[in-house]
């Protein structure tokens, strides 16, 4: 049952079921009634519908299928108010109209209502967890992540939940928020894979389909993807599936050319291996290969043993993948001695960012790894690149990605903070400096010690970029892009190396990385570029 519209927003309830609590204004739109929902009626006349707007008491409603218009202790069209199972009064302001949102069917009707929905989730052949009072507005809105705190019981035997079971999710009021996976080890103890008001009703007494609703969302993830040019000519390795800002909590996939990496965090995508790799076959179509990698230590954490991780299915063997980023062709290793999926996708506008203002400048790029923002500078006619690393592993791909594009580049295998000591002692200067160092903030409670280490490494980064020079500054801990204090830190650390900075943007992670409006933890990466001037 739609209830209202305001400022573009549409505020949704349920048939029989209680209203969220909230105020709509300024309705600027016309609606009418099927017996289900209010629907919008484009170009019609609001006024004409309800009525006079001087009458405080006017109401509009709807009952068995009739649509009501009238006012409050009056006989209304065809149906008396108290058989209305929703009416909602009109409120008449200076700022202009509006419907205040409010039940007005009898307390019998409601309480009927709620014993209804109570017995069928009480009676339903499947246990159903159910969450504490005034803990389901954040789920309502979509966040995907139900920790145990949130959650009252679990209505049902215990008994009969397995290893990341797929079971209902109501809320206080026995209200149906969804379905998900359940892991009783797990901090993340219910990821909601299925919002009822963003992907529809189901059935809860009904066996869900785990592989349709994979493909379902996996093939919305990749409507968006092509939306977003991807893949193309120029570039064939970007990011599928990010986790929630997909609304698929727990699945990372990454595709690489004809490969699929999925990196496996979550007991559920373990457990569901099989659902996920169907699905993925059925969105992607063309002879995908699938590349699977397990975060052992996430995995851990989700309370699987190291025993269950060597008997268990194992994942892929090491290899190597070619893929193209605008045009820039890099070798990524794929398998457990590589980070994250082998590649970093979320930098892919930044590097190009890069790649724009390089032509004819002295370049740094430290914590290189494989090349990505050195090669970039390289092929679009930087004067000089120097890459720093600290693996000899990524600087033997780096050095053979080099070669392949017929480059450049001076590798550096060296620490970071100790190349840059050194650098300032013996008095070297860039034009542009760019550093990403691995995540340094895991937690909230290791930003502190964080951020010192981001202003030291930054304040050595300032020192050696030259006057009028650029430095672009990363972080991909969210504990430091979500405290807001990243460019302080930059401004601080400026200070302290005797320069003077003016920030020219602070840039995210690539689009094909979205986070959910609901869950500001999935906004993880921040690239602030700055300009450097002498004091």
């Amino acid at each position: 049952m739609v209830v209202g519209f305001a400022q573009g927003t549409c505020f949704i309830g349920y048939w029989k079921a209680l209203v969220p609590t909230g105020s709509v204004s300024e309705i600027g739109f016309c609606f009418r009634c099927d017996g289900r929902s209010l629907h919008l009626e484009n170009g019609g006349n609001l006024m004409n519908i309800l009525g006079s707007w001087e009458d405080p008491n006017m109401v509009v409603g709807f009952a068995q299928g009739l649509w009501l218009t009238g006012c409050v202790g009056r006989h209304v069209a065809q149906c008396s108010l108290n058989r209305v199972v929703g009416a909602f009064p009109l409120v008449v302001s200076r700022r202009g109209y509006g419907l205040q949102m409010g039940l007005k069917s009898s307390d019998e009707d409601h309480a009927a209502a709620l014993e209804e929905k109570k017995q069928r989730v009480l009676t339903n052949p499947m246990p159903v967890v159910k969450l504490k009072k005034g803990k389901s507005k954040i789920f309502y809105d979509g966040n995907a992540i139900v920790l145990e705190g949130a959650i009252d019981c679990i209505l049902g035997s215990e008994s009969k939940i397995g290893p990341a079971a797929v079971l209902p999710l109501v809320d206080h009021n026995f209200s149906v928020i969804g379905w998900g996976v359940y892991n009783r080890s797990s901090k993340f103890r219910f990821r909601i894979l299925h919002h009822v008001i963003y992907d529809g009703e189901f059935d809860i007494s009904q066996q869900i389909d785990m592989v349709h609703t994979l493909t379902l969302k996996l093939t919305r993830s990749m409507q968006l993807r092509q939306m977003l040019k991807l893949p193309s000519e120029e570039t064939d390795a970007f990011r599928l599936a990010n986790s929630e800002g997909d609304s698929i909590s727990g699945l990372i996939i990454d595709i690489y050319g004809n490969t699929a990496v999925v990196e496996s965090s979550a007991l559920w995508v373990e457990v569901h291996r099989e659902e996920v790799e169907r699905a993925l076959r059925a969105t992607l179509q063309d002879d995908v290969e699938i590349f699977w990698r397990q975060s052992k230590d996430k995995l851990v954490q989700e309370g699987m043993s190291k025993e269950e991780l060597e008997t268990g299915p194992n994942p892929s063997e090491a290899r190597q993948q070619m893929v193209k980023e605008h045009r820039v062709e890099f070798e990524v290793e794929l398998g457990a001695g590589s980070q994250k999926t082998g590649f970093f996708c979320d930098q892919r506008d930044n590097r190009a960012r890069i790649a724009q203002l390089a032509k004819q400048k002295d370049v740094l790029d430290c914590f290189s790894y494989t090349g990505g923002f050195a090669l970039h500078a390289a092929a679009n006619g930087a004067k000089s690149v120097t890459a720093v690393e600290s693996s000899k592993a990524a600087l033997r791909i780096a050095e053979g990605n080099a070669s392949r594009n017929r480059v450049n580049v001076d590798f550096k295998e060296a620490d970071v903070f100790d190349f840059l000591k050194g650098a300032m002692e013996n008095g070297q200067k860039w034009d542009i400096v760019v550093i990403d160092p691995p995540k340094y903030a895991p937690t909230q409670k290791s930003l502190e010690r964080a951020r010192r280490k981001y202003h030291g490494l930054n304040k050595r980064a300032l020192s050696v970029t030259r006057s009028g020079g650029l430095l672009l500054s990363c972080s991909c801990s969210r504990a430091m892009t979500g405290s807001g204090k990243f460019e302080d830190m930059i401004a601080s650390a400026a200070q302290d190396a005797g320069k003077r900075v003016t920030f020219l943007g602070t840039f995210g992670a690539s689009p094909d990385h979205p986070n959910h409006p609901s869950m500001p933890e999935t906004k993880y990466l921040t690239a602030t570029l700055v300009a450097v001037f002498d004091t």
